[in-house]
């Protein structure tokens, strides 16, 4: 068989059927509508073009249409299509009852001619009438060759056996094209910029999951076999279609069944690996590795809108598939899985407890239609699964009848582009998990009303956040890898600063906002070269070399400009040292230098600003006169960074963090307060500027912290509000006593009741630490707070956003999903 080119035909020829439908048939009709109900469906604009786009896995393969267990050659569906065959005559009154206007079909074997194969399916079978339904018409269709039954050299299946096609081909089939696939289009398809990936290598994947056979723990595949092995089993395709002047790019495959293999599980491996290729192709940054077919490198374009189609056999719920690459598809923040398709029919053919979402007769859901966010609304979605008690239950009640799998399909509301944020600006609660914010809004709570107040946190909540650092390093991460995964995208090991696991450095979102003319600053509460303020605008193996990262700041520029416009937290002691002056370099290089807060209020908007106001980290908030040093510092860096082309800020919450290393719950609650303060001006900013998006999150969560201990159902914030200094400095007071600390003495400094029995704890104790261990423990106690740790735990975080583009985060996702998403903001301009 010769292969050619990839075919994008329009016919020639038009036809309209008129006809009159009968009582039955409106009744069938209408039965096809309950059959696929409208769920959770949007309200529509009249104004949005709304289309129907379908998978559907025909069968129309030559297996279909030979005795069992015989080899097909190629022309077993070219003599099917000839003969007004049944089964194809179900499926085309399938998709005249669908009506959708794409359609991708699996499973219809490759033939090159289309008057035998593609045009022969449109004239004969569609564009007749099927049992009185209207006819449909696809003036747009393509198909290009695939990779079943391609042969190899080799013995790809190591059966012992060379077989040339089955498993020793490049996808199993019994011949070239077998299994292939053909899309339908009532508009127009643009030809030249098709992309397809056939050649597209497994191994040229990075991180591919090539299989291990299980007993040498050798390679499956040797090194020749890996040099010429493709990743699709049939292909995948981009194919750009133009509905009504707006570009819907198609995104199709048939990945091979994740069975039909042994331990090894190569079919498995490689089910994933096809199926990840589409989220590295739709992720910014993800898919520079991919190059197609004509040696073209790299993903969609930004924003692009896209529909993946394909029975992906695969499922997140059931079956033997390795459920993470489809589970990781369908939760990417770039696509939409809201409403997932259902049916009745297909709720009452299995006891399975997903079998309303099932796409497949033998119980599972494995076909696709998902949509991108960007671009589209949404309406309804649903199964062609007629009930055994419809009329039309002949279509599908067996194999033979049409297939073994179920038309899905999806109605999509085109939308305008929405409007990019030009100004970014992301905040970081270090180590500030649920727990914490749930203490806060107890901690504010007015007892003399009936309700908890809410606070900013739950005002700006929109999703969660799972925080763990490349797989490797197992599931609890440190602040360096996940603010190297905020900052750049790339999940890494523990202790990096913007570098992936091989150490090389990673473009972060300020170097990338800096390259094109945005202005960039940071605020922390700890020291500006901590983990991560470091991720987002160094590149460092490890994170302890602070004077290193200190130095790069000055050093490493981004076109001869600084990567950091405003600097404002502490750290003197790596900027003023005796082997390097970073300050007065700073100086003289144009910046303002300031060392005191008053001086916030006086700064010149066209210089840029180092401030530095402590050896290390800030004073705990419980300490600071005014309660809100973040704050400040956040104020005057929106007023120096505003610009006509836009900035991206960094504020970071820094000593959460370290109050909960040190199961601090007054200093936590006061860092909170910090926090909460800050996020409500920036709420306010980003909401009244329309050109603004405000990001927040937790780069993990610290301390293991419980509001509740030891069975008992109390906590008691109320201790804590009483506190005019941080138990650290009252531990420092206590400390200089001369003489025994009395009940009354440590009442007045804590704020609140202590009995002579307590105060005992502290009796001919004059070490500072052991002072503040004893006072937290004393703390903890009172308000009936817990900690399971001193260090990091690996639960999820929360998210919260507002502004322009603030939609876009209000799923689950992953702290690499936060940064990509921000990344397309900043490529959209």
């Amino acid at each position: 068989m010769i292969f050619r080119p990839y075919f994008v035909c329009k016919k020639q020829e038009k036809k309209t059927n008129s006809y009159s439908v009968s009582v039955k048939l409106l009744i069938t009709l209408f039965t096809t509508v309950l059959l696929n109900p409208v769920i959770n469906a949007q309200t529509h604009n009249k104004n949005e073009t709304t289309i129907k786009v379908a998978t559907f896995n025909v069968s129309m393969d030559a297996t279909n249409y030979l005795p069992k267990g015989e080899i097909g050659t190629g022309v077993e569906l070219i003599n099917a299509l000839k003969s007004d065959h049944q089964q194809i005559k179900n499926i085309a009154e399938i998709i005249q009852r669908s009506r959708p206007d794409i359609i991708l079909l699996n499973e219809f074997d490759y033939i090159a001619d289309p008057k035998q194969g593609v045009e022969l399916f449109l004239k004969e079978y569609l564009g007749k009438s099927q049992q009185g339904t209207q006819t449909i018409d696809y003036p747009y269709y393509y198909f290009a060759p695939v990779n079943t039954g391609l042969n190899t050299p080799f013995d790809l299946d190591n059966n012992g056996k060379k077989t040339n096609n089955l498993g020793d081909a490049q996808g199993f089939g019994h011949f070239p094209g077998h299994f292939g696939m053909v899309l339908l289009s009532k508009y127009p398809i643009e030809k030249q910029a098709i992309r397809t990936f056939q050649n597209f290598l497994w191994k040229d994947m990075p991180n591919a999951i090539m299989p291990i056979d299980p007993s040498t723990n050798e390679p499956w595949y040797n090194s020749q076999e890996a040099q010429i092995l493709r990743l699709s089993s049939k292909s995948h395709w981009d194919i750009p279609v133009n509905v009504q002047g707006k570009i819907v790019h198609i995104l199709a495959s048939h990945p091979t069944p994740p069975v039909f293999d042994g331990k090894e599980d190569r079919n498995g491996a490689r089910n994933h690996d096809e199926i990840r290729f589409w989220q590295d192709y739709i992720t910014p940054n993800k898919g520079n590795y991919i190059y197609d077919d004509e040696g073209i490198k790299g993903g969609i374009k930004i924003e692009s809108r896209f529909v993946i189609l394909g029975d992906q056999n695969a499922s997140k719920d059931e079956g033997g598939a390795r459920k993470e690459g489809i589970a990781n598809l369908l939760a990417s923040p770039l696509t939409n899985n809201d409403i997932t398709p259902a049916s009745i029919g297909g709720m009452n053919n299995s006891d399975s407890l997903f079998s309303a979402n099932h796409t497949a007769g033998w119980g599972m859901r494995a076909d696709y239609v998902l949509p991108s966010r960007s671009g589209f609304k949404l309406q309804k979605n649903g199964v062609f699964w007629p009930e055994k008690t419809s009329p039309l239950y002949r279509l599908i009640d067996t194999r033979s009848a049409s297939s073994d799998h179920r038309l899905v399909w999806a109605d999509l509301a085109l939308t305008t582009k929405e409007k990019v944020a030009k100004n970014i600006i992301m905040v970081i609660g270090d180590g500030m998990g649920p727990a914490y914010t749930t203490g806060y809004r107890y901690f504010m709570d007015d007892k003399s009303t009936p309700l908890v107040e809410t606070t900013v946190f739950d005002d700006l909540l929109a999703g969660m956040v799972s925080t763990y650092p490349v797989h490797t390093q197992g599931y609890v991460t440190d602040s360096a890898a996940a603010a190297t995964a905020l900052s750049t995208g790339h999940k890494t090991y523990n202790g990096a600063i913007g570098v992936d696991t091989n150490k090389k450095p990673l473009l972060t979102l300020m170097e990338l906002a800096k390259q094109l003319g945005k202005k960039t600053g940071l605020v922390v509460t700890s020291q500006i070269n901590h983990a991560t303020p470091a991720a987002y605008f160094s590149h460092n193996e490890s994170r302890k070399n602070y004077n290193g990262i200190a130095d790069s700041y000055f050093d490493n520029r981004i076109k001869g400009q600084f990567k950091a416009d405003v600097m404002l937290g502490g750290g003197t002691k790596y900027f003023n040292r005796q082997d390097r002056n970073l300050v007065n370099e700073f100086k003289n290089a144009g910046f303002q230098y300031i060392d005191d807060f008053s001086k916030l209020a006086s700064l010149n908007k066209q210089q840029a600003v180092l401030g530095l106001f402590a050896e290390m980290g800030l004073p705990w908030t419980l300490d600071n006169k005014n309660n809100n040093h973040l704050l400040t510092m956040t104020k005057s860096a929106v007023k120096q960074l505003e610009n006509v082309d836009g900035y991206v800020l960094l504020v970071e919450a820094s000593q959460i963090d370290w109050a909960g290393h040190s199961n601090d719950i007054a200093a936590a609650m006061g860092e909170m307060s910090d926090l909460a303060n800050t996020l409500t001006w920036l709420k306010n900013y980003a909401e009244n500027s329309n050109d603004t998006l405000l990001v927040a999150t937790a780069d993990h969560s610290t301390g293991g912290l419980t509001l509740g201990a030891k069975g008992d159902y109390r906590w008691q914030p109320e201790y804590l509000k009483s506190l005019t200094m941080s138990p650290q400095s009252i531990a420092a007071k206590l400390a200089q006593q001369k003489k025994g600390v009395s009940a009354e003495k440590l009442s007045a400094l804590l704020g609140f009741p202590v009995s002579a029995q307590e105060a005992d704890l502290f009796i001919n104790q004059k070490d500072e630490k052991l002072i503040y261990q004893t006072l937290k423990q004393l703390i903890d106690i009172k308000t009936n707070t817990g900690w399971t740790s001193s260090g990091h735990t690996g639960i999820d975080v929360q998210v919260f956003s507002t502004g322009t583009g603030a939609n876009n985060f209000t799923v689950h996702q992953t702290n690499t999903d936060i940064a990509n998403k921000l990344f397309t903001v900043l490529k959209s301009h």
